[in-house]
């Protein structure tokens, strides 16, 4: 089993998809986002949908870090601690 792991995303929606394009091409269907999703970040809302679609679609495992972000994928809200 081939698993995809991602952090630092800071935000950046285009490279995220790029990233889940280029692994699921290679036939990777299990994720890890270790976090940092949408800190200092220009597109949080288009990020966390990504992520959120993710989820739906793929075995997915999202962690946090609980000192930057809580997060509410399903109301795609962010705030921080």
């Amino acid at each position: 089993m081939d698993i995809a792991v991602f952090s630092d995303v800071h935000g950046n929606h285009s490279a995220l998809q790029a990233a889940i394009d280029y692994s699921v091409g290679k036939g990777i269907t299990n994720f890890v986002l270790l976090g940092d999703y949408v800190t200092d970040c220009p597109n949080p809302q288009k990020t966390m949908e990504l992520i959120y679609v993710l989820k739906q679609y793929f075995t997915t495992y999202i962690i946090a870090t609980s000192s930057i972000l809580c997060i509410s994928i399903s109301k795609y809200s962010v705030c921080r601690n």
